[in-house]
């Protein structure tokens, strides 16, 4: 802490002939501060600088009193909504059944539990959830700010609100839906019965031909006319 200290403490001297002394090297490389991408904070505040010398962007970042989060601006206000937008949409693509808000919230701002309005109480997030690549991406985030990037998700028809305040991916509701209709239209025909007295066994097999029949007295017959034509024992 103390040779950093004296890199920042004395006046009138190169940042980079600073790290020169520090590194033990002869000299700076050729073109060190020299140019405008490469002059440090101590050229840029000397006389003598080039007429059209213009500060980079980097180094008015560093040297400005008013800064600004890049959300702030108009530019990074709509960059950071459509980041949190995506990071929505991932969330719920991953949970089939849909999460409720205050699931979603826990989620995103990196927490391990949440407030279930059912309960009334803080529930740990099950391990799906804890290991979602969305947890804790937006630490910062406020309820409003959720709640505008739902809206936005509804308002384009990608999400779906199910119940009071659970939402889910609206394909995944498209698909419910669709498999629900197509249960209520298959026929309900009772099957045959291949045992019925009388019923044909190899005709319900074979789509009506054939004469072998599940009628047990043919059975019996067919036993009657065996032991009829069958020898005598031998004496």
């Amino acid at each position: 802490m103390a040779r950093l200290r004296e890199w920042f403490t004395p006046p009138g001297v190169c940042c980079n002939e600073g790290f020169r002394a520090y590194f033990a090297a002869d000299t700076v490389p050729p073109g060190t501060c020299e140019y405008d991408d490469n002059r440090c904070s101590w050229h840029w505040n000397q006389a003598g600088l080039p007429a059209d010398a213009a500060e980079p962007k980097l180094y008015g970042a560093f040297s400005s009193e008013n800064l600004r989060p890049a959300s702030a601006t108009t530019r990074g206000r709509r960059r950071s909504e459509e980041q949190l937008d995506r990071l929505v949409w991932q969330l719920l693509w991953h949970n089939y059944a849909g999460l409720v808000e205050n699931i979603i919230w826990a989620v995103v701002r990196g927490e391990d539990h949440y407030f279930s309005r059912t309960q009334g109480q803080r529930l740990p997030l099950w391990p799906k959830l804890l290991l979602s690549r969305v947890r804790g991406r937006k630490p910062a985030l406020r309820r409003d700010e959720l709640r505008a990037s739902i809206a936005r998700l509804v308002a384009k028809g990608e999400l779906t609100q199910v119940g009071a305040t659970r939402y889910r991916l609206t394909p995944y509701v498209q698909q419910d839906a669709a498999r629900a209709a197509a249960a209520q239209v298959q026929p309900t025909a009772r099957p045959p019965d291949l045992f019925r007295p009388g019923g044909s066994v190899r005709s319900a097999a074979l789509g009506g031909e054939g004469t072998a029949t599940a009628n047990p007295s043919n059975g019996r017959n067919a036993a009657a006319q065996k032991l009829a034509l069958s020898p005598p024992p031998a004496s």
